[in-house]
């Protein structure tokens, strides 16, 4: 997996780019991190 682009549209909402070609369909973990805050959420890759 690569991310490929992270862009902030307001101090709230960020989005994030990646390409999951390479992947295959399941369940994935992703963690996000940034200064003081850290959270892990799932991600259902479906294809």
């Amino acid at each position: 997996m690569s991310i490929t682009d992270v862009t902030q549209t307001s101090k709230i909402n960020h989005f994030v780019e990646f390409n999951a070609s390479g992947l295959a369909g399941g369940v994935y973990l992703y963690r996000i991190q940034a200064g003081n805050y850290a959270e892990t959420r799932r991600l259902l890759l479906q294809k």
